[in-house]
């Protein structure tokens, strides 16, 4: 006899889909963007790592609150209004609506044009983070950044890491 699928590797899966890129933005971002921040604008380093503590903050706060909001209200209606705090396009999600019952297909690749137009002409993106611990070192380097920002245990801003001339 077959096992069953246990269905509960798709809940693992989303969660690390989800700790992928929060942890991204938020705890591994914070080190390439918080110097480059207090350069441009001359800004403290507390006032720049304030939003990332007020994230963290609010997401243990709605953690907290998440399994009343699905007894109350039902998954379904929880997630799909997720997408919308976080920030969407209604008249791309319409268009996503329409696409997804239509049946023609040349309808279908219309529909699908005219979404990724209004996704370039919005400069809609989603960053791709490396959540590998970099660390410039070595005979070939000049200027590691181990130091650069005191406390921090990594070469960072990676942009300041420089290479010795060939």
């Amino acid at each position: 006899m077959r096992a069953r699928y246990f269905y509960g590797w798709n809940v693992v899966g989303a969660t690390f889909l989800m700790a992928l890129f929060s942890f991204g933005l938020g705890f591994y971002g914070l080190s390439v963007y918080v110097a480059m921040l207090q350069r441009l604008h001359g800004w403290s380093a507390s006032a720049v790592s304030a939003p990332v503590t007020v994230y963290y903050v609010a997401g243990a706060l709605l953690t907290a609150t998440v399994s009343s909001l699905y007894a109350r209200f039902g998954p379904r209606f929880v997630v799909a209004g997720g997408a919308y705090v976080y920030g969407s396009y209604p008249d791309i999600d319409a268009l996503f609506k329409d696409q997804a019952a239509e049946l023609d297909r040349k309808k279908r690749e219309a529909l699908l044009h005219k979404i990724q137009q209004l996704m370039h002409e919005k400069a809609m993106h989603i960053p791709i983070w490396e959540l590998a611990f970099i660390n410039g070192h070595g005979p070939r380097v000049q200027e590691s950044g181990l130091g650069l920002i005191p406390g921090h245990a990594y070469s960072a801003p990676y942009e300041d890491v420089t290479l010795k001339a060939k």
